[in-house]
């Protein structure tokens, strides 16, 4: 049995490596690049659940931070398609959904009492 490797063939996995970096940083930093995700990246991976769970750690964010986030992003569990369709405004970005709430809503207390009841798997503030 012989085998070959092409450059071609490595220079892709390498370009895949690279677009795989690249959406973990961009969620990181809480900014979606539609652009350069690809179908085989989706909020399973491991690496994208684990930028979630950092991203989700409210106690890094200062209070002003979180009073004036500009939206929020949900990891939506399996229960959680009523709750959702309340919220109103809301987006699905790659399983994730990202809502924009109105000034009068209290964003954090509302998703964290969703997350209590087991409607939500986690949230983070969408922050400049």
């Amino acid at each position: 049995m012989i085998l070959m490797f092409s450059p071609k063939f490595r220079r892709v996995s390498s370009q895949k490596q690279n677009r795989r970096r690249l959406v973990s940083e961009s969620l990181e930093r809480r900014q979606l690049l539609a652009a350069e995700i690809g179908s085989d990246v989706l909020a399973t991976d491991p690496v994208v659940d684990a930028a979630f769970q950092r991203a989700a750690d409210l106690d890094q964010y200062s209070a002003e931070e979180l009073n004036t986030a500009e939206g929020w992003t949900i990891d939506p569990s399996s229960d959680s398609n009523e709750f959702l369709d309340g919220l109103g405004s809301t987006t699905e970005v790659f399983g994730y959904v990202v809502w924009e709430p109105s000034a009068d809503d209290d964003a954090i207390s509302i998703l964290q009492d969703a997350q209590d009841d087991g409607l939500i798997d986690g949230f983070y503030p969408l922050v400049s």
